[in-house]
């Protein structure tokens, strides 16, 4: 696994002892994709027999994850309107 000097996982697979991690940029998955892949690292991690190398690469994946979610929630957020009283279109606050 590699991470760019944004910090953003490439696409690669890393190995690991004898498990194999598909890691995929986490900007162009759906916040729902990155919810359900944390979600399944969160259950690996909570294995008690996974490698300390391995657990590592799955915390930083998963911060990595979270940063985005954050990320594109923000997005999501600034381009929420909301109808006045009035009937006038302002920004969600």
């Amino acid at each position: 696994m590699t991470i760019d000097t944004r910090g953003s996982y490439k696409d690669e697979k890393m190995n690991t002892g004898s498990h194999k991690i598909e890691t995929t940029a986490a900007e162009e998955l759906s916040i729902e994709a990155a919810f359900e892949k944390l979600d399944g690292l969160i259950g690996r991690l909570e294995d008690r027999d996974i490698p300390l190398e391995e657990a590592f690469a799955l915390y930083q994946q998963g911060l990595q994850l979270i940063q985005t979610c954050g990320e594109k929630l923000d997005t999501v957020e600034k381009k929420i309107k909301v109808l006045t009283p009035d009937g006038e279109m302002e920004d969600f606050e």
